[in-house]
């Protein structure tokens, strides 16, 4: 579970030592995840395929026509772009509870995994 702690983790960075709003540290990441950026030799190098199960999301996401994308492809990810946009809309909250929290608990119990909505972990 401590692995899903990271956006609580930024939440306390940016209060502690924050200056800009927390919706505008998103922005350049948002963007890369919605226009894309071409994938280098390091990026497909990165991408361990035995770990993408299908079927599933990050499958689909990572492995379009089942393989990884060739160097130079441009890599979008509109699904991290709508979870980064509905962060910076409503805050780190927002990904413990509600939408975001309801479809992760969903995905890890469709996989057998520990996610519940009572033991997902609170900002």
């Amino acid at each position: 579970m401590e692995r899903t702690r990271c956006v609580s983790g930024w939440a306390a960075l940016h209060e502690k030592f924050g200056k800009l709003p927390f919706a505008r540290l998103l922005e350049p990441t948002i963007h890369q995840a919605r226009e894309g950026f071409p994938v280098s030799a390091h990026h497909r190098a990165r991408l361990v395929v035995r770990h993408l199960r299908p079927p599933g999301p990050a499958r689909r996401t990572y492995l379009p026509d089942g393989q990884p994308v060739s160097c130079g492809t441009i890599f979008k990810n509109p699904d991290l772009a709508g979870v980064l946009e509905t962060l910076a809309r409503h805050g780190p909250k927002a990904f413990y509870e509600g939408d975001i929290a309801a479809r992760m608990v969903k995905f890890s119990q469709s996989c057998e995994g520990r996610f519940s909505l009572r033991r997902f972990p609170r900002s």
